[in-house]
């Protein structure tokens, strides 16, 4: 029996230009986006339905639980994908479904101007515009930030409000 020419492609994950250029897309985080890949490799269709079907014990290799469980959480808030019904933890695996609701997400992170800007870019021969994130800065990064400020202050010989506490317990006032 000969081969078709469908034998001879290899399987793929599509994901169109629309869900790449969306704000929503561009609000996760690289665990997320590597997870959705991976949801949309297991498609299924049972029972005329489409399903997408992804045990945890098939990412362990590349992501915790909790991370597994965050970077899922980021894909239902930004509308990706819908937990159609939650596993049980020895034999059971999510059953998740494709979502449009990215659309509806993108939408409002454009109006939002605290969440990010549109810019103009050429992108080829082409002039596109294109959304780019705030960038927020995590309770660490703040830390550090707040570090640094203050040895560049006793750098340049001013006080602190720390020192300026100690100092003046030291003298006896409260």
């Amino acid at each position: 029996m000969q081969k078709s020419k469908r034998d001879n492609y290899e399987p793929f994950v599509a994901l169109s230009w629309a869900v790449l250029d969306s704000a929503a897309w561009k609000t996760l985080s690289p665990a997320a986006c590597w997870l959705f890949i991976h949801i949309k490799r297991q498609y299924t269709t049972k029972g005329g339905a489409r399903r997408l079907i992804l045990p945890f014990g098939h990412v362990v290799y590349k992501l915790s639980c909790p991370a597994y469980v965050k970077a899922r959480a980021e894909l239902v808030r930004a509308g990706f994908i819908d937990i159609i019904q939650k596993g049980a933890f020895p034999r059971q695996p999510s059953i998740y479904g494709e979502s449009c609701r990215w659309r509806d997400v993108s939408a409002g992170l454009l109006r939002d101007t605290a969440a990010g800007r549109i810019e103009l870019r050429w992108i080829g021969t082409t002039l596109s515009s294109v959304w780019l994130p705030n960038k927020q800065q995590s309770e660490s990064q703040r830390n550090i930030a707040a570090c640094n400020l203050r040895r560049k202050r006793l750098k340049k010989g001013r006080p602190t409000k720390a020192s300026i506490i100690r100092a003046s317990r030291k003298r006896g006032k409260p």
